[in-house]
């Protein structure tokens, strides 16, 4: 395979001056439980957003643009001005998750004033490729879902920028100076044909970056489903196996953000692969040879819901063929012998428990704001709340001059990722 380079084109770090923030409006998936609807998220987020930045949007027609414009009026008739400060763009897609097949855009580093490039990354479905079932997702259904890949190309064309082929999405954090940070278990897995050593100097040829950080592992939480049950018999959501925004982040070109688990069965897992990728950056140093900054921050507390034939997320695990040769419904004779025997409810034993891929690293930032998760909810234990509270005072003190607004994303989270993950941002050709 044939990588491409950029030229001396870079990728900004998020924290420096953006022209907007795009996003990608549902299309088929609404929900990924049942009674818990992801268009609230993404409204609060375009509303945290447009006082401080424009919010590009990719829909598929004018019916979802009108739906968007006629929800954010519904909510505040005197946002007039606010909502015509979206700007729409008409691109095919499905899914939301942008981060991780939209535009990457990159920026000259040699002349700020030249147009953008658009990295368009190659696509397979978070690595799950390998793992769907024909039986169960039909090949025309494979192919749909693999020419999401195509967003970013279609976004450069609809914005006539010049494009340059990469590797796959997502797992990107820079810090804008000449620094990647990426995981290795999410990069191995992605591109098995490639060795660590050829993907560093793809990434510096790509990117114009001069050090390039593996960290080992992401969270437990955000393990792959088909790697099969967590300590407990816990199950994954659909995630990305490991991408580096749910854990670490840079929030200046010398500080990182990396998370800090608690004890848990899953917690404890979490905690190990953390303390491994705190080895790792206590150890480096930037691309000009200086030692980072680490600065702390808890993950929420472990939640563990129950997931039901019922809900849309259900179907996922039936979807894939599992590490261990096991299918799914093999999996749920071991965790409910009853399932056999046909005692009870049949929804209730086939009911499965699966861990929310909570993280408060999940951040978005943007010109003078901050959008950060909230978990603690009406009915919910207060020591969520005060993990809540001691998040956004980490945050406030590594970003002084940016508001932070804390936004529930569970509804998000429950697809495997987070508020970062359904956007993406682009960089303003000259500082604003």
């Amino acid at each position: 395979m044939t990588l491409e380079a950029a030229g001396h084109y870079i990728f900004p770090a998020e924290f420096e001056p953006q022209e907007c923030v795009w996003l990608s409006w549902l299309h088929t998936r609404k929900e990924f439980l049942q009674g818990r609807p992801m268009q609230p998220v993404l409204l609060d987020m375009m509303e945290a957003l447009l006082p401080f930045v424009k919010v590009a949007v990719i829909v598929n027609d004018d019916a979802e643009k009108q739906q968007i414009q006629t929800a954010l009026q519904e909510r505040h008739p005197s946002s007039a001005a606010s909502v015509a400060k979206l700007q729409f763009h008409l691109v095919k897609h499905l899914e939301i998750w942008m981060r991780d097949f939209g535009p990457i855009f990159l920026k000259s580093s040699t002349d700020p004033s030249l147009p953008l490039k658009v990295a368009v990354f190659r696509w397979n479905i978070w690595g799950w490729l390998d793992n769907l079932l024909p039986t169960v997702v039909p090949p025309e259904e494979i192919a749909e879902l693999i020419a999401e890949g195509e967003v970013s190309r279609r976004v450069a064309h609809a914005l006539s920028l010049a494009t340059v082929d990469a590797d796959f999405g997502g797992n990107r954090e820079f810090n804008g100076r000449g620094t990647l940070m990426v995981t290795e278990a999410v990069e191995l897995q992605r591109n098995p044909d490639l060795t660590k050593e050829h993907l560093t100097e793809h990434f510096k040829s790509l990117f114009d970056v001069r050090k390039v950080i593996w960290l080992k592992q992401g969270v437990a939480e955000d393990d792959h489903i088909f790697r099969g049950p967590l300590p407990g018999g816990v199950f994954n959501m659909p995630c990305t196996g490991g991408h580096v925004d749910e854990y670490a982040r840079f929030v200046n070109p010398t500080t990182v953000l990396l998370a800090e688990d608690r004890d848990h069965p899953i917690g404890r897992l979490s905690h190990q692969r953390m303390e491994e990728n705190y080895r790792i950056l206590a150890g480096e140093t930037d691309q000009d040879g200086h030692p980072f900054t680490i600065v702390r921050i808890p993950l929420p507390p472990v939640d563990v819901i129950k997931v039901k034939p019922a809900d849309p997320l259900f179907g996922d695990y039936s979807a894939v063929a599992f590490s261990s040769g096991k299918t799914f419904e093999q999996l749920l004779e071991e965790l409910h012998p009853d399932y056999v025997a046909g005692g009870g409810s049949q929804d209730d034993l086939r009911a499965i428990e699966a861990v929310v891929p909570g993280s408060y690293c999940n951040f978005v930032i943007s010109n003078g704001v901050v959008l950060m998760p909230r978990y603690h909810a009406e009915g919910r234990d207060e020591a969520v709340k005060r993990t809540d509270d001691a998040a956004r005072d980490i945050l406030q003190s590594v970003f002084p001059d940016r508001k932070i607004v804390q936004i529930d994303c569970e509804n998000i989270n429950f697809g495997g990722g987070g508020m970062h993950c359904v956007t993406q941002q682009q960089p303003a050709i000259t500082d604003q």
